[in-house]
């Protein structure tokens, strides 16, 4: 059980979620989708906004922040991640995010730690929200153009082809599609290796390819994305030539 020492102004330690001593928390904003959506892609803290339809509730209201507060310092370590979240709740200083936790019907999520939701918690979540009826607002979302940013990213993939495959024996010409999952400040959150029509499995393609190909999607680039836009599965498509009895060569399509 965390402990969380928290006064009548809502002052926070340093023990649990990193917020300097001398901040109070003066707003809080919750973000929430239907708990009962379903998504095609998992919807994290990482891609909440991108990924899914929300409104905003913001609460200034002290006795509802520290409900929420009290609530999550109740709740029970989880041993398992990775549900999919429904909200996401945002606590500020003077405009400033101080922490932000995100939560699914089955596990909730506080900084790389969680939790199992609790019953209370959804309860008193929805009966903030609907007390704010008249304050909700939907988040404007616009649908992505990922076209000139891809051009950009395959160029660079070009540009890096000796990192790819060099000292790797390619005994047949390899094609596959890698799937990107664009979130927050066009950072890749997630990747998936498919087959393409005749091509090659997720598991013919060289261990170096892989790694490298993740290197870069995930630590090198970056997405050219509007401020505000719904994640996309944005596809790579990967055509690598036979090196054994012809010489190296890529082509990206």
């Amino acid at each position: 059980m965390r402990v969380l020492l928290l006064d009548i102004m809502l002052l926070f330690s340093l023990s649990v979620f990193s917020v300097k001593p001398q901040q109070i928390i003066d707003n809080m904003v919750i973000k929430i989708a239907s708990w009962n959506v379903e998504t095609d892609i998992g919807i994290e803290c990482s891609n909440f906004e991108t990924s899914i339809d929300y409104q905003v509730c913001d609460v200034q209201d002290s006795c509802a922040i520290l409900k929420i507060i009290n609530e999550l310092n109740l709740l029970e370590k989880s041993l398992k991640g990775g549900e999919d979240m429904r909200c996401k709740i945002e606590f500020y200083n003077s405009g400033e995010v101080l922490w932000s936790c995100c939560i699914g019907k089955i596990t909730t999520k506080i900084e790389s730690e969680y939790y199992y939701t609790s019953p209370s918690l959804i309860a008193i979540i929805d009966s903030i929200v609907n007390s704010h009826q008249t304050q909700l607002r939907k988040e404007v979302i616009e649908k992505w153009d990922y076209t000139p940013s891809l051009r950009k990213i395959y160029k660079y993939i070009v540009s890096q082809s000796g990192r790819l495959y060099d000292g790797v024996e390619i005994k047949e010409d390899l094609e596959f599609t890698v799937f990107c999952n664009v979130g927050e400040e066009g950072r890749t959150t997630k990747i998936q290796f498919t087959k393409n029509r005749n091509g090659s499995n997720y598991k013919d393609i060289p261990v170096q390819i892989v790694s490298v190909l993740e290197e870069i999607l995930y630590n090198e680039i970056r997405w050219d994305i509007p401020p505000k836009h719904y994640a996309e599965w944005v596809p790579i498509k990967i055509s690598i030539k036979s090196n054994v009895l012809e010489s190296k060569g890529t082509g990206l399509k």
